[in-house]
């Protein structure tokens, strides 16, 4: 008799077995793939066109300060971190090479997201097509891709963080299954360096593993190196086990403590906040039309009958179980208390979502393909909503056009500024996402290529020390159309064109309370100045310059002042003893 050949134990290196259905449609997976790719693209391109017209907000300018205009090669790899995040490829690496190439060009930072985008968009239908077969990948993906919630990848330049994590996740997952093992950690690591989360895509692949190949297909040489990478990253992160040799004094900053919110359980569905669009549902409606017309039809024509269906069937509880783990996974980190929620971090478990609702409803295609619709029909609606939260599309569009047309009015006002030079703005709107701190602005530095310049609000205005740099200061205020007004300018007589806005007059009023507050009596007689000879018939404006030269010791002065304050209406004590109160001590 001949010799029975041993049969060599599963491998995580072999390939995932497919079922008959999925070998019986293998010949046109590519073209199913490429014309679900073609209509996602195509839908891309027609809601997405803008996003290379739009400018950088937020902490775009941090990465940008940081890699452009300090000009420091280094930072690349270790830069001052953001809030404790370590992300030297996606961030440092990604924004020093475009600004490099491009300038400080948004246009080319937000096409580098266009690009990633639609590239995972494409890994992500060839892992599904390789984990279930090519028609339930594009119902899945279809599914996934009429969810608002990645709308921000391309409005907002810094989330080429998350693209970057992305692609090189879904990368090393297709790397591991197939078992390339010198390929697959490297993915790894290049993913854990655009994106912490990443460290969830280990446990994601051996979930994979597990329903697909059973626990007798782990082996430790298989996992070994991906585990070394993971633990050499914890190591290294210097807000983890880097923080005891690299004394990085930046750390994770958590949220308020409080729970997982109960509304982002219907975020894969357009539901989290209820639809109510910030122009009007007239904005929307063709948009809604199209992308759910052009979504269902996508997912009716993947659910034609094809293959053995029994077969497929009996893969379902399989897929349903691997969808439903994948999801749990990758949600993890958003129910740890204190982490701020915001619906673009949990996308790609969107994905496993999807699976496993699209597996469950196969039976039931009419059902799958409106639920696939009607989703899709409120993405415009739902992507088009104002509310507050930072992590939506809407209020980082919003955010850009504040902070686009404030740096050029800022610009036309004072095209350079020399060293050292501070620029007060009142009214920056909250959503502007403009002045990060009290001291501190990097848009400024961006803006003028000098990291000297401070730009704050009004309400932050600091007195020089002895110990800062001597520079001129500059003052303006925004109303509520975001027009520009320059105040405390000195000019004497101040131009009609100033006293007819409606800001300059009280914005006036309240520079000379900061300068007033900070002991700067010459800044406080210059804007007072303007004032009391702007409205004579004011008396606080009077009183006010009386007692800025009286404080000058310019006692003569300041006399025919304060005896104008007292022979007008408005005289003090009724409003000139508050202000004294205020600021003689």
């Amino acid at each position: 008799m001949a010799k029975q050949r041993k049969r060599r134990p599963p491998s995580s290196s072999a390939p995932v077995a497919r079922e008959p259905a999925a070998r019986e449609i293998a010949d046109e997976s590519p073209r199913l793939l490429t014309i679900a790719w073609a209509v996602l693209a195509s839908l891309v391109a027609l809601s997405y066109w803008y996003v290379v017209r739009l400018g950088f907000s937020g902490d775009d300018y941090l990465i940008l300060e940081n890699v452009a205009v300090r000009s420091a090669t280094w930072m690349m790899f270790w830069s001052h971190m953001i809030v404790g995040y370590w992300r030297p490829w996606s961030r440092d690496f990604h924004f020093w090479v475009l600004s490099r190439f491009f300038g400080i060009n948004a246009a080319a930072f937000h096409a580098a997201n266009l690009v990633l985008w639609l590239a995972v968009l494409a890994l992500l239908l060839v892992l599904l097509r390789r984990l279930t077969h090519a028609r339930l990948a594009v119902i899945v993906v279809a599914g996934a891709f009429a969810a608002a919630s990645w709308g921000i990848y391309l409005t907002w330049a810094s989330c080429s963080q998350d693209l970057w994590m992305l692609l090189f996740g879904e990368l090393f997952l297709l790397a591991q299954m197939e078992g390339r093992r010198w390929l697959a950690p490297l993915l790894l690591a290049l993913a854990l360096l655009s994106k912490e989360t990443a460290a969830l895509m280990v446990p994601i692949a051996a979930w994979m593993q597990l329903i697909l190949r059973g626990r007798a297909s782990f082996r430790m040489r298989d996992w070994a190196a991906p585990l070394l990478v993971v633990a050499a990253w914890l190591t290294l992160h210097p807000s983890l086990g880097g923080r005891w040799f690299f004394h990085e004094s930046s750390r994770f900053e958590l949220g308020p403590s409080g729970a997982f919110p109960s509304r982002a359980w219907l975020s894969p569905f357009n539901l989290e906040w209820w639809p109510h669009p910030r122009n009007g549902w007239g904005e929307v409606l063709a948009s809604s039309a199209v992308w759910g017309t052009a979504l269902g039809i996508l997912a009716w024509s993947a659910l034609r009958p094809a293959g053995n269906q029994a077969s497929a069937n009996r893969s379902r509880l399989r897929w349903i179980r691997l969808g439903l783990g994948w999801w749990a996974i990758a949600w993890s980190p958003l129910l740890i208390s204190g982490l701020a929620w915001h619906s673009y971090y949990g996308w790609f478990g969107v994905c496993g979502l999807w699976l496993a609702t699209a597996a469950w409803l196969l039976p039931r295609p009419p059902i799958l393909v409106t639920a696939i619709a009607l989703v899709a029909a409120l993405r415009a609606p739902a992507a088009a909503t104002l509310v507050n939260d930072w992590g939506t599309e809407t209020i980082q569009r919003l955010a850009n056009q504040r902070t686009v047309r404030i740096r050029d009015q800022l610009l036309a006002l004072h095209p350079s500024l020399p060293r050292h030079a501070r620029i007060f703005i009142a009214g920056v709107p909250a959503g502007s996402a403009l002045l990060t701190s009290r001291r501190y602005s990097a848009a400024a530095h961006v803006w003028y290529r000098d990291i000297t310049v401070s730009m704050a609000g009004l309400s932050n205005y600091w007195a020089r020390t002895a110990e800062d740099s001597i520079g001129p200061d500059y003052f303006c205020a925004l109303d509520r159309e975001l027009h520009m007004v320059p105040v405390a300018t000195g000019v004497l007589p101040v131009p009609d064109s100033l006293r007819k806005d409606a800001v300059w007059e009280p914005t006036e009023e309240k520079v000379g309370a900061e300068l007033g507050q900070a002991r700067d009596w010459r800044g406080v007689m210059r804007i007072f100045s303007g004032l009391a000879t702007s409205y004579p018939d004011t008396a606080r404006f009077a009183f006010d310059l009386g007692i800025a030269l009286d404080s000058l010791g310019e006692t003569e002065a300041a006399k025919p002042w304060l005896d104008r304050a007292d022979s007008l209406v408005g005289a003090p004590p009724n409003r000139g003893r508050g202000f004294m109160a205020r600021f003689i001590r």
